[in-house]
């Protein structure tokens, strides 16, 4: 194996990987993931049979730090051949529904730059969306990795800072542009759940940013909308406890 002289990051170490990589198809394990038997044989099978196929992904399964189940996730419950474009724009409307790196196998030769290391936290997402610019996204049902969760991830940490926010406004301005297949609808719905991410993410510990933040780039109206919409559940949950 190959061992870096020097602690190169998160993407360094994976654009590393990425230029040492000699094969058709690329697979990143993350240190914290595991992968589940048969993932590598059956995502290759599916490129191998289905040439329009740039990426795949499967179920993810994640574990706690004693490998007890916590959730699951996938992009689908079943198998399905996505076209890329509409892959794209489901990632636009609700975010990064085709996981983190351990989930994906996709063809080296769609890779075209190395992932984004100005990113912190979009870093994958950025790049699968440029990868199913080439091609389609297949999706296998069934649990294909498992990830531990530690209280002291870089993914926590990330999700606590500025980055995050600045991060998700500028995915969905850099290629909601670029997708003439949004229509007015998806671009509301997209508007709709960005805004609702960034409030969840940072309203609890800086409401007066946030408020200010997806007024300035969402929109006000998306603002007072999710701001409602939160308040008028916690009054419900209130009179029903």
């Amino acid at each position: 194996y190959f061992c870096n002289p020097v602690n190169l990051g998160m993407v360094g170490n994976w654009n590393r990987c990425m230029e040492l990589a000699r094969g058709e198809y690329v697979k990143i394990l993350c240190a914290d993931d595991m992968l589940e038997p048969g993932c590598i044989a059956r995502s290759a099978e599916i490129l191998e049979r289905n040439r329009n196929v740039a990426l795949v992904t499967g179920t993810r399964l994640f574990v706690s730090e004693k490998l007890q189940p916590l959730l699951e996730r996938s992009y689908s419950d079943r198998f399905r051949i996505v076209p890329g474009n509409r892959a794209i724009r489901t990632c636009l409307m609700f975010g990064n529904v085709i996981g983190e790196p351990s989930a994906v196998m996709f063809r080296r030769v769609d890779v075209s730059a190395p992932f984004d290391d100005r990113l912190k936290q979009l870093i994958d997402l950025d790049m699968w969306i440029r990868i199913l610019e080439k091609g389609d996204l297949a999706n296998i049902p069934e649990p294909v990795c498992r990830f531990r969760q530690h209280a002291d991830q870089g993914t926590a940490d990330n999700i606590r800072s500025q980055a995050f926010i600045d991060e998700e406004l500028w995915l969905y301005r850099h290629y909601s542009g670029k997708r003439p297949g949004l229509t007015p609808l998806h671009r509301l719905i997209a508007k709709l759940t960005l805004t609702f991410r960034i409030y969840k993410l940072g309203y609890s510990r800086n409401p007066e940013l946030v408020r200010e933040i997806l007024c300035r780039e969402v929109g006000r109206g998306y603002y007072l909308a999710v701001h409602c919409a939160k308040s008028v559940k916690e009054l419900i949950f209130k009179r029903k406890h």
